[in-house]
């Protein structure tokens, strides 16, 4: 069987390491470079609990491209606040002040958000067909041709017992 290499994993909204303690139980190759929180109090229970892995204290709005890119991460694993999105929250959505680091994402690294008609945690198959690529003027076809676009990435939605029973779900980005 032939080596392969760690992944390398950038936490954002890292908490006191949820995600990443689930990276660990799954057995991906994969080595954390960098985790990202705010809180201090998350933060003091995340350096118990991951000595080893480099924290940043800081916002993620406070952080530029730049700083991202020094951090040469393959994938970005994140838990961010659900509450404005969610039917029983208050359904703010991106008015809501708790949004503002995650839209901050979206605008600084524009390959990482899309929309794909539908909800839920969302795994693409096809690993050989780049996002830009697909998602490039998709605003622009018709719904037949968006929808021939869209195939080529062979999305598959979770079912909500899948997720229940992972406890949780990692976003793979291959590219920044």
């Amino acid at each position: 069987m032939e080596n392969v290499e760690p992944v390398r994993v950038l936490e954002l909204y890292s908490g006191i390491g949820g995600m990443h303690y689930a990276l660990k139980e799954s057995s991906v190759p994969a080595e954390v470079v960098a985790a990202v929180d705010v809180n201090t109090t998350a933060n003091e229970i995340y350096k118990h609990n991951f000595p080893n892995t480099p924290l940043l204290p800081k916002t993620i709005e406070g952080m530029t491209l730049q700083d991202f890119d020094k951090l040469n991460f393959d994938v970005i694993l994140m838990s961010p606040p659900c509450q404005p999105f969610t039917r029983i929250g208050l359904q703010g959505d991106v008015a809501d002040p708790r949004t503002k680091s995650f839209l901050y994402i979206l605008e600084l690294l524009p390959s990482y958000g899309h929309y794909v008609e539908g909800t839920g945690s969302v795994l693409q198959s096809c690993v050989d067909v780049e996002l830009e690529t697909v998602f490039k003027n998709l605003e622009l076809l018709s719904e037949e041709d968006k929808l021939k676009q869209l195939l080529q990435l062979k999305l598959r939605y979770f079912t909500p017992r899948e997720i229940a029973k992972a406890g949780l779900v990692v976003k793979v980005q291959y590219s920044v």
